[in-house]
């Protein structure tokens, strides 16, 4: 790789593909210079998601940085095989998760799906599976919750060194209200899709 397409390649990953970015960064027009292909582009995006996934399955990434950065690239390029690995996230970080970890990961997953109401890239039908999906996520969870430790424990509570009162019904009781919370925002998502389609 020469020298000016290492510097394009790094201009573009740090501003995750987006010219907004750049444009605010200050590195425009430095990028356009090297007359970048949509072709090699694309490949840099399927590298970089590749590389956050790998990321995502030895847990060197915060899923909160990994949510924001692969939902951002994933929405502007329209990537919704991409979404449903955002998704599958679930599985790798919150094995025998309690409520607060269940809520902090369907709030940030919530949030890299709200951008699909404007996404013209993605198909109306695939926005539903996906929002659809998210919501069986959470539905599932309302019927299971009384299995489910209601402590703040576990990796994402240990990586942000988080502690709780030792009385804690009153966070029991705001992490039941918050699960609640985010299902009635994933249906007005959903509706609002419907609506549309």
């Amino acid at each position: 790789m020469t020298e000016q397409l290492t510097r394009a390649k790094e201009i573009f990953i740090e501003n995750l593909g987006s010219y907004d970015n750049m444009q605010e960064a200050g590195c425009l027009q430095e990028y356009l210079q090297y007359n970048i292909s949509m072709e090699i582009e694309y490949n840099w995006i399927n590298e970089f998601i590749a590389e956050q996934f790998s990321k995502a399955d030895s847990k060197y990434i915060r899923i909160s940085e990994l949510i924001g950065s692969v939902s951002f690239v994933v929405s502007h390029y329209g990537r919704y095989q991409d979404y449903k690995k955002l998704l599958a996230l679930k599985d790798i970080y919150l094995n025998g998760a309690d409520l607060f970890e269940l809520n902090f990961y369907f709030h940030n997953v919530l949030e890299s799906i709200r951008p699909l109401l404007e996404n013209n890239n993605i198909a109306g039908n695939l926005k539903i599976e996906i929002v659809t999906e998210l919501e069986n996520m959470v539905v599932e969870t309302k019927e299971n919750i009384a299995s489910i430790p209601d402590k703040i424990t576990g990796y994402i509570t240990q990586k942000y060194n988080l502690q709780v009162p030792k009385h804690s019904t009153k966070n029991s009781e705001l992490n039941q209200i918050r699960l609640n919370q985010i299902y009635n925002e994933i249906n007005t998502i959903k509706n609002l899709l419907l609506n549309f389609a």
